[in-house]
């Protein structure tokens, strides 16, 4: 499988490139790419070398476009919020896992960090992160080449929200299926920017993100349950091709290759713009046969004002990770 590739628009972010398939790096580290071999959704990429590192862009107003290609070609119509895929770099603070961060006085910060965050880090690669009411984030991450994104992979972490500071430990789920773990160090500014540094090992990664405004996507305004309901098609972090189903009661059905899962989507009690999702997988030959995935989705219009996005971040525990990328 290689990696997903989605559509971009280049007045957003910087797309992501075509995908390619081969080894798995850090995420803050830069992707040295052999010759890319066409493929699906994701497309294999031969990755000698791949860092996540992010340098700031600010000129991302729409969110990113994912197409359902087998290469990991992501297109930025309007910057991609998620992360629901994207709020590891939002995140981005210290080792501390905590939910909270005093900042001195005794007093709770949480939720002081929350929004959505898109920018590129030092690696040269580009971010989406939201952070959300309780501090914990996703981020998405990729390169760009054109009009295509090359989703290479998710951070989460729960973090902590401190005076202008945010810590967290987290996981970086690569598409190859491996993963990583380090921890981030940031500074912010509520609802406008975040800057701080990630540490995978002995790799340190740069980053700089602003915030999206709400002209792209408002974060503040509630999700409706009726803007995802009916069926998607598109594909998971490692390129499978995916068809999921949302009734209009929330219960999820999908299929990916000969793996069937199901589960639920629900707006968040925050009445923030983003759903809580619950997958379970079944038996083998799914990847992740019989556990339980957590996390969030996010749906949007792209710049095309025709097509929708549809974004879910899922994982169960530190062992498993992965993105849904769909659009209709």
């Amino acid at each position: 499988m290689g990696e997903s590739t989605v559509g971009f628009d280049p007045s957003l972010l910087n797309p992501f490139c075509p995908i390619l398939r081969g080894k798995a790096l850090p995420m803050f580290g830069r992707a040295q790419m052999a010759a890319p071999i066409p493929g699906p959704f994701l497309s294999n990429m031969f990755l000698v070398n791949r860092r996540f590192i992010m340098t700031a862009t600010q000129n991302m107003i729409r969110m990113p476009h994912f197409t359902t290609d087998r290469r990991r070609k992501t297109m930025f119509k309007n910057a991609l919020i998620f992360c629901a895929v994207s709020l590891m770099l939002v995140g981005c603070g210290g080792y501390s896992s905590s939910s909270s961060n005093s900042g001195g006085g005794g007093v709770n910060y949480t939720g002081q960090a929350q929004g959505v965050y898109s920018g590129t880090a030092s690696s040269g690669f580009s971010f989406t992160t939201i952070v959300l009411p309780n501090d914990k984030f996703y981020t998405i991450y990729g390169t760009v080449s054109g009009n295509v994104l090359t989703l290479n992979g998710m951070v989460t972490g729960q973090g902590a929200s401190g005076i202008s500071t945010y810590s967290a430990n987290v996981t970086d789920f690569l598409f190859t299926g491996l993963a990583n773990t380090g921890t981030i160090n940031a500074t912010y500014v509520p609802g406008s920017s975040v800057n701080g540094i990630l540490t995978e090992g002995v790799t340190m990664t740069t980053f700089n993100g602003a915030s999206l405004p709400a002209s792209t996507f408002n974060y503040n305004t509630p999700a409706l349950l009726s803007a995802v309901s009916g069926t998607w098609t598109g594909s998971l972090l490692n390129g499978a091709p995916t068809t999921v189903s949302i009734s209009t009661s929330g219960s999820v059905t999908g299929t990916s290759q000969g793996c069937s899962f199901s589960g639920t989507v629900a707006t968040d009690s925050s009445n923030k713009n983003f759903y809580d999702v619950s997958l379970t997988f079944g038996a083998s030959p799914c990847t992740f046969p019989n556990q339980t995935a957590t996390g969030i989705g996010v749906e949007y219009l792209l710049s095309d004002g025709v097509t929708h996005q549809l974004l879910a971040a899922v994982t169960a525990g530190t062992s498993m990770g992965t993105v849904f990328a769909a659009e209709r």
